[in-house]
Protein backbone atom coordinates (compact mmCIF):
# COMPACT_ATOMS: atom_id res chain seq x y z
CA UNK A 1 0.00 0.00 0.00
CA UNK A 2 1.16 3.60 -0.47
CA UNK A 3 1.33 6.35 1.91
CA UNK A 4 1.27 9.79 0.90
CA UNK A 5 2.60 12.40 3.19
CA UNK A 6 2.22 15.93 2.77
CA UNK A 7 3.20 19.36 4.37
CA UNK A 8 5.18 18.61 7.46
CA UNK A 9 5.28 14.94 7.24
CA UNK A 10 6.87 15.15 3.71
CA UNK A 11 9.61 17.17 5.00
CA UNK A 12 10.32 14.93 8.06
CA UNK A 13 10.41 11.66 6.08
CA UNK A 14 12.29 13.33 3.05
CA UNK A 15 9.87 12.16 0.47
CA UNK A 16 6.43 12.72 -0.61
CA UNK A 17 5.01 8.88 -0.57
CA UNK A 18 6.66 5.08 1.07
CA UNK A 19 5.21 1.92 -0.10
CA UNK A 20 4.87 -0.59 2.86
CA UNK A 21 3.21 -3.82 3.47
CA UNK A 22 0.48 -3.32 5.99
CA UNK A 23 -2.46 -4.65 7.36
CA UNK A 24 -3.65 -1.94 9.56
CA UNK A 25 -2.55 2.48 9.83
CA UNK A 26 -0.74 1.31 12.97
CA UNK A 27 1.36 -1.21 11.28
CA UNK A 28 1.84 1.28 8.21
CA UNK A 29 2.69 3.91 10.65
CA UNK A 30 5.62 1.80 12.51
CA UNK A 31 7.15 0.46 8.65
CA UNK A 32 6.50 4.41 7.97
CA UNK A 33 8.95 5.44 10.93
CA UNK A 34 11.40 2.71 10.65
CA UNK A 35 12.01 3.81 6.56
CA UNK A 36 11.94 7.24 7.78
CA UNK A 37 13.23 7.88 10.80
CA UNK A 38 13.09 11.33 10.84
CA UNK A 39 8.88 11.36 11.20
CA UNK A 40 9.87 10.17 15.03
CA UNK A 41 8.16 11.79 16.79
CA UNK A 42 6.85 15.04 15.47
CA UNK A 43 4.51 12.96 12.95
CA UNK A 44 4.28 9.30 14.43
CA UNK A 45 4.74 8.79 17.99
CA UNK A 46 7.04 5.98 19.12
CA UNK A 47 4.45 3.81 19.78
CA UNK A 48 3.33 3.74 16.25
CA UNK A 49 0.19 6.46 16.40
CA UNK A 50 -0.12 9.15 14.40
CA UNK A 51 0.91 12.49 16.47
CA UNK A 52 -1.84 14.39 17.81
CA UNK A 53 -1.42 16.97 15.37
CA UNK A 54 -1.88 14.42 12.13
CA UNK A 55 -4.78 12.22 10.57
CA UNK A 56 -4.93 9.68 7.39
CA UNK A 57 -7.33 9.31 4.93
CA UNK A 58 -7.70 5.88 3.28
CA UNK A 59 -8.90 5.91 -0.02
CA UNK A 60 -10.39 9.47 0.09
CA UNK A 61 -12.50 8.40 2.87
CA UNK A 62 -13.06 9.94 6.13
CA UNK A 63 -10.55 10.75 8.28
CA UNK A 64 -9.33 8.70 11.11
CA UNK A 65 -6.40 8.45 13.95
CA UNK A 66 -7.64 4.70 14.24
CA UNK A 67 -4.17 2.45 14.48
CA UNK A 68 -6.57 -0.58 14.00
CA UNK A 69 -7.80 0.69 10.88
CA UNK A 70 -7.96 -2.28 8.15
CA UNK A 71 -5.36 -1.91 5.30
CA UNK A 72 -5.60 -3.57 1.60
CA UNK A 73 -2.41 -3.90 -0.45
CA UNK A 74 -4.18 -1.81 -3.08
CA UNK A 75 -5.00 1.11 -0.57
CA UNK A 76 -3.42 4.42 -0.57
CA UNK A 77 -3.23 6.20 2.80
CA UNK A 78 -2.77 10.10 2.76
CA UNK A 79 -1.39 11.65 5.92
CA UNK A 80 -2.05 15.40 6.54
CA UNK A 81 -1.67 17.84 9.39
CA UNK A 82 -4.90 18.12 11.37
CA UNK A 83 -5.15 22.16 11.64
CA UNK A 84 -8.35 23.63 12.75
CA UNK A 85 -9.62 26.72 11.13
CA UNK A 86 -10.89 27.68 7.49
Amino acid sequence: MILELTGVARLRAGRDRVEVEAVSLGEALRRLARDCPGVVPDVVEPAGRLARHFIASRNGGPFSRDAALPLAPDDRVVIVGAQAGG
